[in-house]
């Protein structure tokens, strides 16, 4: 493939993308940000612990920081998501992808000061997109809400930190352009989270308790709640048992 290919494809994304955004309509009602995140967008969570990682980690800055940076999932974010989905043409320049990722921290630092300092910008609105409930994401796991995050994640693991809800000033909505985006399916299988970690954060949907593995998640949603089981399987099949196919899966009395 030509090495222009990519660039033109991102030049003309962003017409498109300024084209509806120019279109796009102010928030209407509050959205609980739980809602907005699982279970296609575990990389909100990784961003908010990232911000934790900056405010523990005050003391470092520059190279130090970024070196530390890097080995948190934030890393594994940049590289497996923004990279692998936007700008593939970097996985193959080392030098430049770890220019970008030391931009990318840099540019935390300063939202996160900014946030402390003077709490969400009301004239950077985070966007979100429509699309119907059971819509396929790229991961084959379908969309169990209308709303989605369409730009604005750094912004919206702020306010997820604060345990705050997304206010109908702090965003815009527009509808959806390309199919859904499943980063939790793609952290997944690089390794970024543990299975504890994704029941849990499929604990802020489904009725899952104390559980820690999926097949025991599975066991106790589908005896508390058949709907909310039916909702989950396909989930789990498309995110967990896709990272871990030899795996079986159905609910047990665990």
């Amino acid at each position: 493939m030509p090495r222009g290919v990519p660039r033109v494809g991102r030049v003309v994304g962003r017409v498109r993308r300024a084209v509806h955004e120019r279109t796009a309509v102010p928030g209407s009602a509050p959205v609980d940000i739980g809602a907005l995140i699982v279970p296609l967008r575990y990389d909100v969570v990784v961003r908010a612990r990232f911000f934790d990682f900056l405010t523990e980690h005050s003391d470092l800055a520059g190279p130090a920081l970024v070196q530390a940076a890097a080995g948190t999932a934030y890393g594994d974010w940049f590289e497996h998501v923004e990279c692998a989905r936007y700008f593939p043409e970097l996985l193959r320049d080392k030098q430049r992808r770890e220019q970008r990722f030391a931009a990318r921290v840099a540019g935390a630092v300063r939202l996160l000061q900014s946030f402390e300092e003077g709490g969400f910008d009301a004239a950077s609105p985070v966007t979100l997109i429509t699309a119907p409930v059971g819509s396929m994401s790229d991961s084959g796991a379908p969309a169990l809400e209308r709303l989605h995050i369409g730009d604005g994640c750094h912004r919206l693991s702020l306010l997820l930190r604060d345990e705050a809800t997304l206010e109908p000033w702090m965003y815009k909505l527009r509808p959806s352009l390309n199919t859904l985006v499943d980063n939790t399916a793609v952290l997944l299988r690089c390794g970024s989270l543990t299975e504890a970690d994704y029941v849990a954060f499929l604990g802020g949907r489904f009725p899952v308790g104390d559980a820690k593995t999926v097949s025991t998640a599975l066991s106790r949603v589908h005896a508390v709640d058949a709907l909310s089981a039916e909702a989950l399987g396909p989930v789990v099949d498309a995110q967990w048992r896709r990272t871990q196919p030899s795996l079986e899966l159905r609910p047990t009395d665990a």
